[in-house]
Order: C-alpha cells, then sequence, then structure tokens
C-alpha cells in the first residue's frame, strides 16, 4: 500500500520537478556547502531541540504528493522563493489569509524550501534573523492547521524538519504525535518512518503511547492480534476523548523528570553477569516510563483515523492478517542507507527493539551498493552505538563493513593530516553529533576525522556488541593515546568500558589514562556510574594502574558513597576487591551506607556485596543511628521497603534477611554466588536455606534446556550448591535428557562431574549420543563428556569407546590443546586403549600446536601417552626441546605437572638427557615444600628409573617426607623410601626418614598391603638400617600372617630386604668382635706364622665377611618364620623365574636357612633342578654372582648348576665391566670357597683380583662406621654419607637390576595413576 500511494504521489507532483525556479530533488533537498553546518535558532516559541549524532541529512526531502491547491501560490512558488527571505515570509502571510486555497502540499514545500536554503534560516544579519524566525511563526500556524491532512510520510517529513527548524510548539508536537499515531503502521514506508521516528525521539518531547504502539508494530511481525486491539482501542479513545494538551504535557514533564534522576545504565561484564546501561553521551530516555513494559503491539486498524469501535475492530482483523505476511525485504527495498541508519538509530533512543527479520532486512539494505561508503564517519559511529544499544550484535556483515571504512578513513586521515585528529571533530553529545552530519555524497572523500567522542563510543558500541575489530581497535587506541589529555569523565569511562567488555589491553593508553586519573582533582567531575565502569575496565582487564590510582579511585569512591545507588556501589567493591584492594576500612565505611538501604538491594547486587566481604572475612555489626532524625529516616526508608532492620545487626545476618525477601525473581547465578559467600564464611542460616531449597524446587523446573545447563555450569564454576540444589538439578536434567542439544549435554555432562554428583544415567546418555552423532560435538564439547565419564568411572562400551575415536580422528587437527589433552586423559584413565593410529594422530596434532599448550596440558598429554602405551618419541623430543628453549615454560610448572611429565617420560621408556633432568630436578628442588606426598613419590620414583641421581633434591626429598611421613599412604611411603635406596642415597636426612618410617610401620602396619611391607624392608636392607624391634616385630609378625597369600615376587622382595638387614646386622656385631680380639689374633698369628687355607676362610667369617652356612645366633628372623618362608618359597616354586631363584637363594643363605639349602639347593626336586640349570646357563652375570655366593655360603655346588655357571664365568671377557657391588659379592664367594672349587671356575687373574679388593673395600668401608647394637636403628656410617654408601654398595646389588622389568613399586596398574591428573576444562 505505502508503495502504491508513493507512485501516486509521484505522478502528481511530477511539475515540481521542472518547476523555473531551483528544483526540489526527488528525495532530498540541494546539498548543503561542505563543512560544518550551524546550529540553528530556535522559533520564538520553543526551547531548545535535541539533534542526531552523527546521522546524515542525506537523501531527506519532502514526499511526493497529491497537488490539491486553489486559486493563488502553487507549490512551485514557494520552491522558487528559497532564495528571497521577504518574498518567503509574505507568501507566507498570504497563505494564511482565509480563503487563500492553503493545502497541505504548500506546508511540504514551505518546509522543504525552509529546510535546504540558507537564506531562510535564522541567522546572518538582524533583519535576515528577524524576517526568517517571523516566517517561521507563520508557517508553525499553517502546519498546525494542515496537520490532519498530511499523508504518513508527509507527516514523518513535516516533523523532522519542525524539529530540525527548533520548532518545540508544545501545542503543535501534541497535534503532530496525535496525527501520526492515526495513522496504521503500513500506512508509513520505510523513509516516511525513519523521519517520524526521529522527530519523536529529538522533539524533547515524552513520547505518548499511541506512537510507541506505533513504532512496535511497524518493527515487529510476530504482534498477537490482542495487541492490535488494544491499540485500536487506544487510538479510539484518543480520538473520542480528547485530553488537554496542557494537561497531559506536565503529567509527561513530570515522568521526563523522574526518569533523569535515575541514571542511566551501563552494560559491564561483572565476572560472571551483565548489567546493562546505555552511554550518556548517545542515549537520552525520551519516552515514557511504562514504554519499555508494553508487550510488542501489532499494527492497529489501517486507513485514516476511525471514530467507530467496529471499524476499529475491523481495521485490526484485516492487519493481523496482512501484517502476518510482511515482506521486510520489500519494506526496506529503495531506502537508503542515510533512512535505515536513522530508523535504527531513532529507535535505538525510543527503546524500540525491531525484530529479527527487520533488523536483518535493515542489515540488507545497508549494505545493497555502496551505501555505507556513503555515510560519513560519524554516522557510521551512530549506527554502531545504534546497534550496540539495540543488541543488534548478529548483523556481523554490516559491523565489518562499518569497521573496514572506520578504519581506512581513519588511517587515510592519518596520513594525509600528518597527525591524527586534525580535524574538527564531532561533539560529545549524540545529539550534536547529527547536527554537525555533513551529507556524504561523495564516496571517494576522506572523512575520517574523528573527535575524542566518537572515537570513544565507537570502542564502546565494539565492546557491547563483542565485535573486537583488531584493526578499528588499534587505529581508534592510537588515536585516542595522542588526545588522553582531551578526555572527559563521559569519554574516559565509556572507552574504558568498551576495552574491559572486549578483553582488549592496550597497555600505552591503559597506563596513560591511569596516569590521568591519579592526578589531584582528576576523578572530581567522575559520577558514581564512571567509576564503577573504570574499575570495572582495570579489573576486568587484570590490569593493575598501580597503586596510587587505585588510590585515587578508592578515595573519590569514598568521598561520594552517599551518592552510589545499590548497583553502583556493589559493583564498585567488587571491582576494587578484584584490583586486590585489600584495605579493610574502606570496606567497612560502606557499611553504613549498605545497611540502612539494604531493601533496596536486588539479588544481583546482595551477590556482589557478599562475595566482598566474604573474600576479605568481614562481617561487621551494624547498630542503627540513635538520634530521632535518623531514626526517623530509617524507619520511614525501612517500611517503605518493606520492614525494618533490627536495632543491631550483623551485614551477612542482613544479607540473608533480604536474599529470603528477593529470592523469587533472583537468577541462578546470584542465589549461587550467595549461597557461596555464606559457605566462605563459614555461615549457614537455616531461613536461607530453606528458602533456597524451596526456590530451587520452583525455579529449576521452570528452566528450558538451555537454561538448565547454563544454572549447572554455574554451579561448577563456583563449586558450591547445597546437595537439595543439586539433586533437583540433576533430576530436571534427567527428565529433559531428550531435550538438550549436544552442547547442551556436554555442559550438564561436564558440571555433574565437576561437582562429584551421581549422575550415571546422564553421563551414559551424553557418551551414547557422542558415540552415535560424533560430528555434532564439537572438539570442547567432545572432550568435555570424555572428562565427565572418564572422572566419575562411568566406562562405556569398549565399542563405543573405539566408535567415538574413529570419529573425533579426522578432527583431531582442528581440536585445541585442552581438547587434546583431556582426550588423551580420558582414555587413559579409562584404561581403554584405542587404535595405535589414533594415538599417533592426536600426538601429531598436539606437536603441531604445542606451544599453545599450557604446563598441565602437556604433562597430562605425556602421562596419558604413556598410561596408554603409546611412545611418540618426535612428541617427546619436541616437548623437550621447547621447554628447554623456553626457561619460564618450565619454570611455570607445578609439582604436579612435574610428577605428570617425569612418570610419563620414565613409563614410555624415553631418556630426555641428564642436562634436562638436572633443569628439571632444580625446578622441583623449588617445589618440595609444596608438593603432595604423590607428587614427591613420582619423582624419586621417575628419576631412579632413569638412572639419574639429583643429590640436593633427594635429600630435599627426604627431609620434607620424615616429618610428614603421617601425610603418605603406605604405598606412597614405601615406594618413596625404594627410590631413595636404589640411588643409595645417604645423605644427612636420610636417618630421620628412616626412623619416621620406622614409627609409621609399627603404627600403621596392617594399613600396609603385601607389596608395600615388602619393598619397606628391602629399602631398609638396601640402606643397611635395622629397624628398631618396636617397628620390626609388628613387620614380622604381620608377615608371617599374609604368607599364604603372598606370590612369589612379593616374597622374593621380601626375603632380599630381611637377609640385607641380617646382613648389615651381622656385619655391625662381626666388627665389634673382630675389634675386641684383635690384640689376640695378631699375637696368636706372630707366632704361627703361615695360616692354611681353612684359618684364611674362619678369619674371613670372624670378620664378617661371609656368614656361615649353620649359624643362626643373633638372626633378625625368628626361627618359625624362617621355617614358613622357605615353605612357601617351595609351594611357589613353579612360579618362580629363573631369575627370582638367584636372588631367593641369596637371602636365605644370608639369612642361615639350613632347611633352604637342603630344599632348593642340595636335593632340589626336578623343577627346582631345572630352574637351577636354566639360570646357570642364561641368566645375566650379575645373577650369577649372586647364585655363587649362596652356593659358596652352604658349601653345596651341586654339578648340574655348578658346572654351566663355572664355564660362563670363566668366559667372561677382559672387557666386561662389573658394577662395584657385585664384585664386592663375587669376592665375598672366592674366600667363602675351598681352593678346589676356585680352581673349578677358572677365573681371571685380574677378575679375581678386582673382586678381592672390592670385598676388602667393604669390609674396611663397614669397620669405619661406629658399630651399634642389634636392632638400635643403626645403619652404619650414619654421620658419614660417604662411608654409609660404601658400605650398601659393597654388600648386594639393586633390587630389580637384572631383569629390567618396572620396579614393583609401580606394576599395579590401579597404583600408576598420579591423583589428580586431570584438566578441570568449562564448556565453551
Amino acid at each position: 500500500m505505502a508503495a502504491a500511494c508513493c507512485r501516486l504521489q509521484a505522478a502528481a507532483w511530477a511539475a515540481l520537478e521542472h518547476a523555473t525556479a531551483p528544483a526540489l530533488p526527488a528525495w532530498g533537498p540541494a546539498p548543503r556547502p561542505l563543512g560544518q553546518k550551524p546550529r540553528r535558532q530556535r522559533c520564538p516559541l520553543a526551547a531548545a531541540a535535541p539533534a542526531t549524532p552523527g546521522l546524515d541529512d542525506a537523501g531527506s526531502a519532502a514526499p511526493e504528493q497529491e497537488q490539491h491547491t486553489g486559486p493563488g501560490l502553487t507549490p512551485q512558488d514557494l520552491a522558487g522563493l528559497a532564495h528571497d527571505i521577504a518574498g518567503f515570509s509574505a507568501a507566507l502571510r498570504s497563505l494564511a489569509a482565509p480563503g487563500s486555497g492553503c493545502t497541505e502540499a504548500h506546508v511540504v514545500a514551505a518546509w522543504a524550501a525552509q529546510r535546504r536554503s540558507p537564506a531562510l534560516q535564522p541567522r546572518g544579519p538582524p533583519a535576515q534573523q528577524e524576517a526568517a524566525l517571523e516566517a517561521l511563526t507563520v508557517l508553525e500556524e499553517l502546519t498546525r492547521r494542515q496537520v490532519v491532512a498530511l499523508t504518513p510520510d508527509q507527516l514523518g517529513y513535516v516533523f523532522r524538519c519542525y524539529v530540525l527548524a527548533g520548532g518545540a510548539s508544545v501545542p503543535l508536537l501534541v497535534a503532530l504525535q496525535k496525527a501520526a499515531s492515526s495513522w496504521s503502521a503500513e500506512d508509513f514506508s520505510a523513509a516516511g518512518l525513519a523521519e517520524l521516528a526521529w522527530g519523536l525521539a529529538s522533539c524533547g518531547q515524552p513520547v505518548p503511547k499511541g506512537c510507541c504502539q506505533l513504532l512496535r508494530a511497524a518493527l515487529h511481525d510476530d504482534g498477537s492480534a490482542a495487541d492490535a486491539a488494544a491499540l485500536g482501542q487506544h487510538r479510539l479513545q484518543d480520538a473520542e476523548q480528547p485530553q488537554d494538551w496542557q494537561q497531559q504535557q506536565q503529567q509527561q514533564q513530570q515522568q521526563q523528570q523522574q526518569q533523569q534522576q535515575q541514571q542511566e545504565a551501563l552494560p559491564l561484564q561483572q565476572a560472571d553477569r551483565q548489567w546493562e546501561a546505555p552511554p550518556q553521551h548517545v542515549h537520552e530516555q525520551a519516552h515514557s516510563a511504562d514504554v519499555g513494559q508494553q508487550e510488542r503491539p501489532q499494527a492497529g486498524a489501517a486507513g485514516p483515523p476511525v471514530l467507530q469501535q467496529e471499524a476499529a475492530q475491523t481495521g485490526v482483523q484485516a492487519q493481523v492478517a496482512a501484517w502476518q505476511r510482511r515482506d521486510w525485504q520489500a519494506w526496506f527495498e529503495g531506502t537508503p542507507a542515510s533512512k535505515v541508519s536513522l530508523l535504527l538509530w531513532s529507535a535505538a533512543r525510543l527503546g524500540c527493539r525491531p525484530c529479527d527479520g527487520c533488523l536483518n532486512a535493515a542489515a540488507s539494505a545497508l549494505l545493497r551498493g555502496r551505501g555505507l561508503a556513503r555515510l560519513s564517519s560519524k554516522s557510521l559511529v551512530a549506527l554502531l552505538w545504534a546497534l550496540a544499544t539495540l543488541r543488534a550484535g548478529h548483523v556481523q556483515p554490516v559491523l565489518r563493513g562499518v569497521s573496514q571504512i572506520l578504519v581506512e578513513r581513519l588511517e587515510a586521515c592519518q596520513t594525509i593530516m600528518g597527525r591524527p585528529g586534525s580535524q574538527a571533530g564531532a561533539s560529545s553529545g549524540s545529539s550534536s553529533a547529527a547536527t554537525d552530519a555533513r551529507k556524504d555524497g561523495d564516496a571517494g572523500r576522506v572523512d575520517g576525522g574523528l573527535s575524542s567522542s566518537p572515537l570513544c563510543t565507537a570502542v564502546w558500541a565494539c565492546g557491547q556488541l563483542r565485535h573486537g575489530d583488531p584493526g578499528l581497535l588499534a587505529a581508534a587506541c592510537g588515536l585516542l593515546l595522542t588526545r588522553v589529555q582531551e578526555l572527559g569523565p563521559g569519554d574516559t569511562a565509556r572507552v574504558l568500558a568498551g576495552l574491559g567488555q572486549l578483553g582488549y589491553c592496550p597497555a600505552p593508553l591503559l597506563e596513560a589514562i591511569a596516569a590521568c586519573l591519579q592526578q589531584p582533582g582528576a576523578l572530581d567531575r567522575f559520577t558514581t556510574r564512571q567509576l564503577a565502569m573504570a574499575s570495572f575496565a582495570f579489573a576486568s582487564l587484570d590490569f593493575f594502574p598501580g597503586q596510587a590510582c587505585v588510590d585515587a579511585i578508592a578515595d573519590a569512591c569514598l568521598d561520594r558513597r552517599a551518592e552510589f545507588d545499590p548497583r553502583d556501589l556493589s559493583h564498585v567493591l567488587w571491582n576494587m576487591s578484584r584490583l586486590g584492594f585489600v584495605d579493610e576500612p574502606f570496606y567497612l565505611a560502606f557499611v553504613p551506607v549498605i545497611m540502612p538501604a539494604i531493601r533496596q538491594y536486588g539479588p544481583a547486587e546482595l551477590a556482589d556485596i557478599a562475595r566482598v566481604y566474604s573474600r576479605h572475612s568481614l562481617n561487621p555489626e551494624w547498630t542503627a543511628p540513635s538520634s530521632p532524625a535518623a531514626a526517623a529516616s530509617g524507619a520511614a526508608s525501612s517500611s517503605d521497603a518493606g520492614g525494618g532492620l533490627a536495632a543491631a545487626t550483623t551485614l551477612f545476618d542482613a544479607l540473608a534477611a533480604q536474599t529470603v525477601a528477593r529470592i523469587e525473581g533472583a537468577e541462578v547465578q546470584d542465589v549461587l554466588r550467595i549461597m557461596t559467600a555464606f559457605h566462605e564464611m563459614g555461615l549457614q542460616p537455616e531461613e536461607l536455606l530453606a528458602a533456597v531449597e524451596g526456590w530451587a524446587d520452583q525455579r529449576l523446573r521452570r528452566l528450558t534446556p538451555q537454561s538448565l545447563s547454563l544454572a549447572l555450569w554455574s554451579f561448577a564454576r563456583m563449586g558450591s550448591g547445597s546437595p537439595k540444589l543439586l539433586q533437583t538439578a540433576a533430576g530436571c536434567a534427567e527428565q529433559q535428557l531428550g531435550a538438550f542439544t549436544p552442547g547442551q549435554l556436554a555442559k550438564v555432562a561436564w558440571a555433574l562431574a565437576k561437582l562429584r554428583w551421581p549422575a550415571p544415567r546422564v553421563l551414559r546418555h551424553a557418551g551414547a549420543q557422542l558415540a552415535e552423532r560424533g560430528a555434532a560435538f564439537g572438539d570442547k564439547e567432545a572432550s568435555n563428556v570424555l572428562w565427565a565419564l572418564a572422572s566419575e568411572g562411568e566406562a562405556l562400551s569398549p565399542e563405543q569407546l573405539d566408535r567415538i575415536a574413529l570419529g573425533m580422528q579426522p578432527r583431531l587437527r582442528g581440536f585445541g590443546p585442552q581438547s587434546l589433552s583431556n582426550i588423551a586423559w580420558a582414555y587413559a584413565t579409562l584404561q581403554h586403549k584405542p587404535a595405535a593410529h589414533f594415538l599417533r594422530a592426536l600426538g601429531d596434532a598436539a606437536e603441531r600446536q604445542l606451544r599453545a599448550f599450557e604446563p598441565q596440558g602437556l604433562s597430562l598429554l605425556v602421562w596419558s601417552l604413556a598410561s596408554l602405551g603409546c611412545r611418540h618419541s618426535r612428541l617427546l623430543n619436541a616437548i623437550v626441546a621447547l621447554c628447554r628453549e623456553r626457561p619460564a615454560l618450565l619454570r611455570q610448572f607445578e609439582g604436579q605437572n612435574i610428577s605428570n611429565l617425569l612418570w610419563g617420560f620414565c613409563r614410555a621408556g624415553f631418556h630426555p638427557g641428564d642436562s634436562f633432568l638436572q633443569e628439571i630436578a632444580e625446578e622441583s628442588d623449588w617445589r618440595v615444600c609444596d608438593m603432595k606426598p604423590q607428587e614427591l613419590f613420582n619423582i624419586a620414583w621417575a628419576f631412579a628409573q632413569m638412572g639419574y641421581h639429583p643429590r640436593r633434591l633427594f635429600e630435599s626429598i627426604a627431609r620434607e617426607a620424615g616429618p610428614r611421613a603421617f601425610e603418605f599412604s603406605t604405598q606412597e611411603l614405601g615406594n618413596t623410601l625404594w627410590a631413595l635406596a636404589k640411588c643409595r642415597h645417604t645423605g644427612p636426612a636420610m636417618p630421620a626418614l628412616l626412623h619416621a618410617v620406622e614409627r609409621e610401620l609399627a603404627s600403621r602396619e596392617a594399613s600396609f598391603e603385601d607389596r608395600h611391607l615388602a619393598i619397606t624392608l628391602w629399602s631398609c636392607g638396601q640402606l643397611c638400617h635395622v629397624p628398631v624391634a618396636p617397628a620390626l616385630a609388628p613387620a614380622l609378625e604381620g608377615l608371617q600372617r599374609r604368607l599364604p597369600a603372598v606370590d612369589a615376587r612379593t616374597l622374593v622382595i621380601t626375603v632380599t630386604g630381611l637377609a640385607d638387614m641380617q646382613a648389615a646386622q651381622r656385619r655391625r656385631q662381626a666388627v665389634a668382635a673382630a675389634a675386641q680380639a684383635a690384640p689376640q689374633r695378631a699375637a696368636a698369628q706372630a707366632g704361627k706364622g703361615a695360616q692354611t687355607a681353612d684359618e684364611v676362610w674362619e678369619g674371613r667369617r670372624l670378620a664378617g665377611v661371609v656368614a656361615p652356612a649353620d649359624s643362626t645366633a643373633g638372626c633378625l628372623v625368628p626361627p618359625p618364620l624362617l621355617a614358613a618362608l622357605v615353605d612357601r618359597a617351595c609351594e611357589l616354586r613353579p612360579r618362580l623365574q629363573q631369575f627370582e631363584l638367584a636372588q631367593l637363594l641369596r637371602g636365605f643363605a644370608e639369612l642361615g636357612s639350613t632347611a633352604a639349602a637342603d630344599r632348593l639347593l642340595r636335593s632340589p626336586g626336578p623343577e627346582v633342578e631345572a630352574l637351577l640349570v636354566g639360570a646357570a646357563q642364561r641368566d645375566r652375570l650379575p645373577l650369577l654372582v649372586e647364585l655363587l655366593w649362596a652356593m659358596a655360603a652352604w658349601r653345596c655346588y651341586p654339578p648340574a648348576a655348578f658346572q654351566p655357571l663355572a664355564q660362563r664365568l670363566g668366559k667372561v671377557r677382559p672387557d666386561y665391566r662389573f658394577q662395584q657391588p657385585t664384585l664386592a659379592l663375587l669376592g665375598e664367594a672366592l674366600a667363602a670357597m675351598q681352593p678346589q672349587q676356585r680352581q673349578q671356575l677358572r677365573l681371571r687373574s685380574g677378575l679375581v683380583l678386582a673382586a678381592s679388593g672390592a670385598a676388602r673395600t667393604a669390609a674396611a668401608a663397614a669397620a669405619l662406621g661406629p658399630a651399634g647394637p642389634a636392632g638400635s636403628g643403626s645403619g652404619g656410617s650414619e654421620s658419614d654419607d660417604q662411608s654409609m654408601q660404601q658400605s650398601s654398595a659393597g654388600r648386594h646389588r639393586q633390587l630389580g637390576a637384572a631383569d629390567g622389568r618396572p620396579p614393583p613399586a609401580c606394576r599395579n596398574a590401579n597404583d600408576e595413576r598420579p591423583v589428580g591428573s586431570s584438566l578441570d576444562e568449562e564448556p565453551a
């Protein structure tokens, strides 16, 4: 209909195009001269009217119309008089005379001439000003007469012309508004509605409800018939019962004053919540308070104003049917970009957000042709502001186009002018920016010169739209850096708020702003809202502006603490807390402001207040003022809010009471923050808990799947939630499983797993969906589901896990570092090994983005791949190279990260090199005090397994583990001692650690598992430490009790450890006895001369070199236990390995068991004999030496085993190098053997000499140490590190060195997983 009306009007006005006078353009007046347009003067009847921020007048013209002129002047005559103020005034006076035949065409033509002609403007010489004002007065009267005859588009055009001319006659403005509301929304074209909306937004008068309904109906297509009926009824009432305009104006002015007293809101991202406010320089609340509360209406009846109810209802039904088929693209077709931007700006000013269809069509119109390029820079900024205010962030093409044009113009302006900001910019207000806007018909003209205020507005708008265009931000911040001294409080607050929203941190600009803010008096002009915005930006950007700036902000807030409203006050306190401001008097000073007005605080403000004071552990008590005036004021305010406070109460008591009172309208995250704060303070008010549980039952059950997933995600983020809350939320999630999208399902699964709330049905459903619809899950979503399954131990079937891996493999290249780490960790934790090609692809994907990994992700990736049996050597080498290339990265590793990294290297069989291990050891040494027991154990175990002994680190571990032994589990305690024993660490801290182990062994023997007890005994033996009787006796009793269930490997470790302890005790006793008998033996030897072989052997026995096989005197192991050990060994002989038999025989020989000699060596059964022969033929040489030592101790040399043993030892190559402990063991065996058996060995003379020397060195080292009484716990030379090490090394080989198998400490798969080895990833 609008298009048809325009065509008819165009035909009627065709003659106007060819008038002899300067022609009136079809869609706009003649272009104004370039340059800044002077401000227009007002009509004598009007006050100042606002203007538009940077919106162009290009394309603005009188709509075409039918000619209904009578005799006399024609519209063409008025156009011809546009340059003659006297003639124009005379023509208007003649039209005002009775019977002149003045029509609406004359009025439109007159306004068009006045708008485009500088000669008709009230400026210049006094005579011209007086004549122009007289003409405007007459034109105003003519407009009042013809207002009801104007068509919709003419009405919008005249309305805007009148406001631009400065007219503010209240009767005329009310008449224009009422005439506009009498038309249907579909009667307006997009350009006409833009003119009308601009006039309504800029006239300075409150917008009546009818106009608001009209705009909402025009910009929406989803209204209801009831809304349209309400609009029709409203128009009918307006027509039948006209109000006195003076009374209406008075009411509207009162409403406007009330709204101006309320401060505007600016959206600030406070932690996890937004609070909203439009910028003060562009947004004024010009409509009544009830506009924002109205539902979006459907358009009313079509056609001219109706005066009967029946006609109104008929028109409503017709419009509802027609507008349900609304074509937005056709409505905007042909509308220039300037009019589209004008419409969007006006809608934003009036608080009327168009529907998405309308916004999308408007975006298409803006992008059509070169529409955006024809807008001036200030118009583009105003468009950005409008889109930000309308929350139209989904029109990304428009945002990108505007950003690109602004960047090009700003860069070109800087290049041409030589310095940024040289041109005169726009004023700070949005209205003046529109007034100063120029027609920009030349698209190629450089128009980038913006003042500071529009630049700040652009940054603010980008922040609200989350449109962080790097080029635009860099250019704008670069220009603002040179003009930072020119920024006013509003500009500073806006640019800081925009940067905070975007997370964009230009350090030079922020430092310059901070330097300005800390100047004396700089913050005096800031409002409380602007102080909140400044503190928000610094806190959200994690940018510390300097203590002087923070102190200045704190002082300014304190000076105006009585002026803050609840929202600003809560935000300021929370932001200052985030900035690390810990001055308790500062927070306590706000308590007298908070408590009297506590009833005005909503849930969001209560949450921020609670978080601030719980963070600082403050719960001040407040007493109501006692003065009569204060008491009366407090009582009145309290009664208004619904009840007063007690005379003396604490802050958190008041917060709890107000939360209970306002919980019905609270958001989920606000309630969670409040509950978290009370939990941190250790407070659990019963009334609050009951209210929260009741609220949860009602609120959570009404949430949509999306809202429920966000609520659970918030629960997990804050790590809080009462059981009732979680139970309700989990139940609701189970009921809506089929309604969740993949992303929402991943959030729900992650949140429940993070909160450790059992929800197996939800987790299994999420895993099944991931297996079936893997392509619908993003990388974070897939990794979150797997992480949740692994964390809760809800393993899927192997087929489902393999299907998930197969579906993810082609997409692994696009996965993020954290997702890759979590996926690998999940499969390792679920103990399911996917296909090798999947693990290889995962490692390749991680290697390509290795520099993006955090320390935790790197360590978990290495740990997980090693647990899955995947050795990705290229990835491991790249990790080592990266850590060595970036020392700062290695310094970021925490104890758990180092533990997992070393464990993964060791498990994968990868040696990173001694230099890297030394760097890791140095970093670990700094963190020993902060490490958990398992981290200490894993690090020590890994170093021991890789054969690297960092003495300083091991000494720190021993020093730390001693006092904290009670914190260690039995596995951690035994395995830590095992690692130190394997590396033969004998530092000054070892005696204290060994005594601590004795205490734990005595008190916790029953909690030791068989393997852990065996490892502890073996470690004590390797360190030549004999536990005291109170610790050893329970261990031996427990061992005898456990023997029926002990496996072969545990038995060998136990016997070896007891043997080593027995050797250490017997050595001390022998050395003491030899020292006492030394004078007698010396005298006897001097009288006898040479000794026989038996005398030599007996002397060595007395010296403690070899224990006689038939001696059980002073044995640590009671005979019943020793016999039970032998019996168990005979029972397990079918399960014994060849390398275990040699160790077992040597142990029993050391313990002096004749029964073991008889049953295992002298008369073995066929199975044992076969083991002996196999060991003699195939065991490694160190094990052959152990077997030979046992034979020598028992003086039993079975031919079937001794002959192959002698042949192998006799064929040892000269270049073979035995380790020192093995050589000492061989020397002891040779000393104990008879000459006949020694000759059968046929050893090389050099090897015999080396073995004898090693045995003497070991015996001398033992003799140097102070001998203690049996069972004293003194393990040889405790004070002499070197001496103790030689004594220990001189005894026996290291456990596990013969077979190369994983050490007993970590052979159990259940013991291999580091505690807490997971990434807590938050869903996007």
